[in-house]
């Protein structure tokens, strides 16, 4: 149903800009490869679930899907990573983290960090997991996925990864100096989704068995379909198919009351963008 080649390559969706050919033909054989257990020295993603949560006490509705993660992966390390523990990592670009305005960027420097120390999963909190993951944690040993919209990009949202791996040190490099902005597009290619796909093709090559998923896997919802306002079970029957591992809300409008107005503004421009 969801062919990778008829999703990604030169059919219904644009490649992401300058990324040539035998890139985005290396990704749909990774991913095929994947299906077919035919990736090799494949360092095992450690079992840990990383979420990110700064500021305000986590509310009511991300509880649930937080729960979500530790039913379907009950033999898994959870972390939450609040303000204080963050702080105790004494994260390497802590200056970037510290000086930023911008939530969305204190997030991403965090989840890097993170991956890059112990790896496992790291996730957002407006996920809902729908069964264990260690089918994909211990068949590749870096993933992520891409978005179900009219482009490909590449989302941060959910990436897993096994510790140390080259591609966070770059990602950290890129994010040392900070940004004084709270500009959606300057977030984006300052820390998000922009440098996320930008790096993560640069470094396919070399991440041998990294995967990067078609979007029924982790973005079963459209982007594009966040104006039909539905209630969290029709989307969940609406969408959902057999092969989704989890499902990413996209900061929906049954959650506006909970999200600060800035951070609606920040993701809603990533929509804008890809």
């Amino acid at each position: 149903m969801n062919n990778f080649i008829d999703l990604c390559l030169f059919e219904d969706k644009k490649p992401y800009p300058l990324v040539e050919p035998e890139i985005w033909e290396l990704v749909s054989s990774r991913f095929k490869a994947f299906q077919n257990n035919g990736l090799s020295d494949v360092k095992p993603i450690p079992k840990i679930i990383h979420q990110i949560w700064i500021g305000s006490p986590v509310p009511d509705v991300y509880k649930t899907f937080i729960n979500s993660w530790k039913l379907h992966n009950p033999d898994w390390e959870y972390i939450l990573w609040d303000d204080k523990k963050i702080k105790q990592l004494n994260l390497k670009n802590k200056k970037a983290f510290n000086l930023s305005p911008s939530f969305g960027i204190k997030s991403d420097i965090a989840r890097y960090e993170i991956l890059y120390r112990f790896g496992g999963i790291y996730v957002d909190t407006d996920f809902e997991c729908l069964k264990d993951f260690t089918p994909i944690t211990s068949n590749c040993s870096f993933f992520a996925g891409h978005s179900n919209g009219p482009k490909i990009n590449i989302i941060n949202a959910i990436i897993g990864s096994s510790p140390y791996n080259t591609f966070f040190e770059e990602l950290l490099d890129k994010t040392k100096e900070p940004l004084f902005s709270n500009d959606g597009m300057k977030v984006i290619n300052y820390s998000g989704p922009g440098l996320f796909t930008s790096l993560f093709m640069a470094h396919l090559t070399s991440n041998e068995n990294a995967v990067l998923f078609t979007s029924v896997y982790f973005y079963p919802y459209p982007n594009y379909d966040l104006s039909k306002n539905l209630p969290l079970e029709a989307i969940k029957k609406t969408y959902i198919q057999s092969e989704s591992y989890a499902i990413h809300y996209w900061e929906a409008s049954w959650l506006k009351n909970t999200f600060k107005n800035k951070v609606k503004k920040y993701i809603k421009t990533i929509l804008r963008k890809f």
